[in-house]
């Protein structure tokens, strides 16, 4: 009773939260602190450790300060396991992994010769190719799924069985589908994005708060304008960015079809990559996986910018890679 009970006043139950981190041996936060204000205390900052804060903001030079570092950890292991004028006193064997300055030195030929650039662009066509077929299926079927039981009753086998769908597996399959020309990678692309992106939109919008339908209903909006303006709007920054990371599910296949070249012109990095692992270039084929590192980062920033001027109120761009805005 004295616990709860002070100068004749009775004092708010504690939690079982709040009485844990009041014992002694704990954070050294006071009992009676709300949980949400624990951050602010000056104690408790001071007795965490600078490097290990929770969900610290940070400023922009210490993000990109602390992102290279990984970067030149691994530089730093290259040129060491690699270091030494014979390929016989290397730590690591010449062919399986040669020294940066060799791998450098190759870019030319590879720009030049092997025609990066316009393969590149070729397997960029591919993707984007595939990547659109399966969005415009993906993306209104997964709301239709999530907005109507039925509709997604029907689906939902499909759904569970994509998930499991083995998609290397896939290759000789769709071969014998739609043969080995520009059909056969464009669709298989498009099917790979499709089993990733559908169940992707139908968990999004089924997220959308009930209480959002209830408020519309109230009003008199029909089933289909409960869709159109209520959850389709709430949900398309989430759809959006579900679509920006489906992406790259192209750039990780784009290897397996390419592989096989229907013609005597450009094969794509694909074909590329398999082109150098027969004739033993093991520095081009990293200067190939860079490049294709590279074109795929630099797509995902712009798909990242797009979000955050079409929905600015939910800041898509992600805060570690975007300035701040100057206020107005």
């Amino acid at each position: 009773m004295a616990d709860n009970q002070q100068g004749g006043k009775p004092t708010p139950r504690r939690s079982w939260f709040q009485r844990l981190l009041g014992r002694s041996g704990g954070t050294g936060v006071p009992a009676a602190a709300p949980v949400a204000d624990l951050g602010a205390l000056p104690e408790i900052r001071a007795a965490r450790p600078r490097f290990f804060r929770v969900r610290e903001k940070i400023t922009p030079v210490w993000r990109w300060s602390l992102a290279v570092i990984p970067l030149v950890v691994f530089l730093a292991w290259w040129f060491w396991v690699t270091a030494g004028a014979e390929p016989e006193s290397r730590r690591m064997s010449a062919f399986t992994l040669p020294n940066p300055y060799e791998v450098v030195a190759r870019f030319p030929s590879l720009w030049y010769d092997s025609a990066l650039m316009r393969n590149i662009l070729l397997s960029l066509a591919r993707v984007l190719g595939g990547f659109t077929v399966a969005v415009f299926i993906a993306v209104p079927l997964g709301i239709l799924m999530a907005s109507f039981s039925r509709i997604g009753a029907t689906f939902s086998l499909v759904t569970t069985l994509l998930s499991y769908l083995p998609l290397p597996a896939m290759v000789p399959l769709t071969m014998v589908w739609w043969g080995t020309g520009e059909g056969h990678k464009v669709g298989y692309l498009a099917l790979a994005t499709f089993a990733f992106l559908l169940p992707m939109v139908v968990r999004i919008v089924g997220l959308v708060d009930h209480k959002y339908l209830l408020s519309a209903y109230a009003q008199g909006a029909t089933a289909w304008q409960s869709v159109n303006r209520v959850l389709v709007p709430i949900a398309m920054p989430d759809i959006f960015n579900a679509v920006r990371l489906c992406l790259g599910v192209g750039w990780t296949y784009i290897i397996l079809v390419e592989i096989i070249r229907s013609d005597e012109g450009l094969g794509g990095v694909g074909n590329l990559i398999e082109v150098f692992r027969r004739r033993g270039l093991m520095g081009e084929i990293y200067l190939t996986v860079a490049a294709i590192m590279l074109v795929g980062a630099v797509l995902d920033r712009g798909c990242a910018w797009v979000s955050a001027q079409l929905f600015p109120y939910r800041g898509a761009l992600d805060e570690q890679w975007a300035r701040p805005r100057r206020a107005r």
